[in-house]
C-alpha cells in the first residue's frame, strides 16, 4: 500500500510540474533599446549585423536579391547590379504621403551617392524576380542590422522599421513607427 501511495504522489508531482511549465507562458524577452544620433536618426552602427548569406533569396538573372520580413508586417528586398543598389520596402507606413505602402531607395556609383527616396502605393508584388514570393524572406530579429550593399535596415521595440541607403553623410532613409513615418538625409 505504501508503494502505491508513493507511486501516486510521484505521478501527481510529475503531472503538476508539466502543467506548471506549460501554462506559465514564455519567458519575457529582453527589451530592444533604440539608439539614436543627435538628429533623431537610428545609430545603425550600434546594432550587430546579421549574416547576409542567410538573407539571400535568389542569385540568378545577373543580380542577387536579398531581403527580410519583420513581425510588424514589413518586407524589404534589395538588389545590386554593377554599382547600382535598390531597396524596396512594403508595409504599414503610418502617415506616409498619399497612403503609401512602398518606400524606394536607390544609390549609384562608387561615390556612394543616393538619389532622393520616394513613397508610392502599389498592389503589385514586391519581388523583382518572377516566382519569388515575399513570404520567402526570413524574419529579421529585432535589434539586429540588415546590412547588404548600400542598404542598412533595423527594427527595435520603438521603431517598426528604419532603413538607410548609402552612408550617413550622402545617404537618405526613413523611420517608421507606430505613430508616423519620417524621412531623413537627402530627401
Amino acid at each position: 500500500m505504501l508503494r502505491v501511495a508513493v507511486a501516486v504522489v510521484s505521478v501527481l508531482t510529475a503531472v503538476l510540474a508539466v502543467l506548471w511549465l506549460t501554462t506559465r507562458g514564455a519567458p519575457p524577452q529582453p527589451a530592444v533599446p533604440t539608439h539614436l544620433d543627435p538628429d533623431g536618426v537610428p545609430d545603425f552602427a550600434a546594432y550587430p549585423a546579421v549574416d547576409p548569406t542567410q538573407y539571400i533569396l535568389r542569385t540568378g538573372q545577373g543580380f542577387p536579391v536579398q531581403g527580410f520580413r519583420t513581425t510588424d508586417g514589413f518586407v524589404c528586398m534589395t538588389t545590386q547590379h554593377r554599382a547600382m543598389y535598390a531597396l524596396d520596402c512594403r508595409g504599414p507606413f503610418v502617415g506616409a504621403p498619399d497612403g503609401a505602402n512602398l518606400a524606394h531607395l536607390f544609390s549609384y556609383g562608387t561615390a556612394n551617392g543616393a538619389i532622393p527616396m520616394s513613397f508610392t502605393h502599389t498592389d503589385e508584388p514586391l519581388s523583382p524576380v518572377d516566382g519569388l514570393s515575399e513570404e520567402e524572406a526570413p524574419l529579421l530579429p529585432a535589434g539586429q542590422r540588415f546590412d547588404v550593399g548600400n542598404a542598412t535596415c533595423l527594427h527595435t521595440d520603438d521603431i517598426r522599421l528604419a532603413c538607410r541607403m548609402a552612408d550617413p553623410v550622402n545617404g537618405n532613409g526613413f523611420i517608421a513607427t507606430a505613430t508616423g513615418t519620417t524621412m531623413f538625409g537627402r530627401t
